[in-house]
C-alpha cells in the first residue's frame, strides 16, 4: 500500500525488521554504561526471559473496530540447527570505518515459501501474536511509546556462543485498494504502526565495525528478489543517512555469569569439551591463565542434581591440561557441565545420547 510521507504518496517498502544480538560482544561489558548487569562470556549457558518492543502505534479513529497484529519471532539463532545465514563481506578494499576487507554478518534465515522466520528442523523458535486494538494504542509510556513487553518460553539453556534474533511484522487487519489506499494520510489512512531506531554516532556513514561482533538490525524489503538469498537486508548496507539501530530490549539470564567487566579477567583460556552429543566418552582440553588447584569438572542433569564430578586436581597456567571421562552410565537426555577453578566457573550444555 501507499503512504504519505511528509506529505508526498509513496509506496511502503518495509515489509519487516529483524535484529541479531551477540550477547558477549564487547560493547556488552562496559562498565560505564551497564554497571549492575551481567557478562555473558563465550562458554556461558544462558536464557531469553523477555523481549520489549517499543514503536508507535497510530490508529484513524473511524476505524474503531478493526483489529490489527504486532507478530514477533524470538530464535535461538545459530544454535545447531541453526536459523541464522552466516556469510563474509568482501570489500574491494577497506571502507570507511571497518578498518578490514571483510566484515562477517549474521542474518535471520527467512522461509519465502511461508513468509516467516525460517524454522529449521529441531530448532526453536517462539512466535507471539498480539491483538493491535483502540485500548492498546491509547497504552501508552509517559513519553507517548507504546511497548510491549513479551515473556519468552522455549530459549532457556541456549549454550554459550548462541546469537539469538527476533523480527517484528505488523498484520493489518483492515482492506485496502493495493497502490491505492494510504496509511500516514493525517491520521485518516489506514492504521500503522512506526518502529523506532536510533542512528549510530558519527550519525551518517557505514557503522562502525568490530571483528567477530554479530550485533546487528536488518530491514526486509517488500521485493527481495534483487538479494537473492538474503531476506533482511543488515543495516550495515545503508549509509544514508547512517546506520540504525532497531530500539529492541533484551532481557538475559545467566546462572554462572559474572558481573560486567568481572570475566575480562577470568582464569580460563581456552576450554573444549568433546564430543557433543557423546555416548561413551568425553575429552575434556583447557588452558588457564593462572595456576589454579583442585580443579574439577561437574555434570548437573535438568534438575540440577550432580550426577558426575571428576577432579583434575592442580593444573598449570597455559599448559593444555586433558582428561577422558567415562559417561556411558548416564542416561540419555540434557546435562549442564561446569568446569571449577580457582572460585570461577564456566559452564554450557551436554547432550548425551
Amino acid at each position: 500500500m501507499k503512504g504519505n510521507f511528509g506529505g508526498t504518496s509513496d509506496n511502503i517498502w518495509i515489509k519487516s525488521v529483524g535484529q541479531v544480538l551477540d550477547p558477549t560482544a564487547a560493547v556488552h561489558n562496559d562498565l560505564t554504561a551497564h554497571a549492575g548487569l551481567i557478562q555473558i562470556g563465550k562458554n556461558s549457558v544462558f536464557n531469553v526471559d523477555s523481549v520489549a518492543i517499543t514503536c508507535a502505534y497510530v490508529r484513524n479513529p473511524a476505524k474503531a473496530s478493526i483489529v490489527d497484529t504486532l507478530i514477533v519471532t524470538i530464535s535461538k539463532g545459530n544454535s545447531a540447527p541453526s536459523d541464522l545465514l552466516f556469510w563474509p563481506e568482501d570489500q574491494a578494499a577497506v571502507v570507511g570505518p571497518y578498518s578490514v576487507d571483510t566484515i562477517f554478518v549474521a542474518n535471520p534465515a527467512f522461509d519465502y515459501t511461508t513468509n516467516t522466520l525460517k524454522k529449521n528442523v529441531g530448532s526453536v523458535a517462539y512466535t507471539v501474536k498480539i491483538p493491535l486494538t483502540v485500548a492498546v494504542a491509547n497504552d501508552t509510556t509517559a513519553n507517548g511509546w507504546n511497548q510491549f513487553v513479551i515473556p519468552v518460553t522455549g530459549l532457556q539453556n541456549l549454550p554459550g556462543g548462541s546469537i539469538p534474533t527476533m523480527t517484528m511484522n505488523f498484520k493489518s487487519g483492515d482492506t485496502w485498494v493495493p497502490n491505492v489506499d494510504s496509511a500516514f494520510n493525517n491520521g485518516l489512512g489506514l492504521n500503522y504502526m512506526l518502529f523506532a531506531s536510533s542512528r549510530e554516532n558519527p550519525p551518517a556513514g557505514f557503522r562502525a565495525y568490530t571483528k567477530r561482533d554479530y550485533n546487528m538490525s536488518s530491514v526486509m524489503k517488500n521485493d527481495t528478489t534483487g538479494w537473492g538469498f538474503v531476506g533482511y537486508i543488515p543495516s550495515f548496507y545503508y549509509n544514508s543517512p547512517g546506520y540504525e539501530h532497531h530500539w529492541f530490549d533484551w532481557k538475559l539470564s545467566c546462572a554462572s555469569c559474572a558481573p560486567v567487566a568481572v570475566n575480562d579477567v577470568t582464569i580460563f583460556n581456552e576450554v573444549n569439551v568433546f564430543p557433543n552429543p557423546a555416548s561413551t566418552e568425553l575429552a575434556i582440553n583447557l588452558t588457564l591463565k593462572e595456576n589454579a588447584k583442585n580443579v574439577s569438572f561437574d555434570i548437573t542433569n535438568t534438575l540440577g542434581q550432580v550426577v558426575k564430578s571428576i577432579k583434575l586436581g592442580n593444573v598449570n597456567a597455559n599448559q593444555t591440561t586433558g582428561e577422558i571421562i567415562k559417561i556411558s552410565d548416564l542416561s540419555a537426555g540434557m546435562y549442564i557441565y561446569t568446569l571449577h577453578a580457582n572460585g570461577q566457573k564456566v559452564s554450557n550444555k551436554l547432550l548425551v545420547k
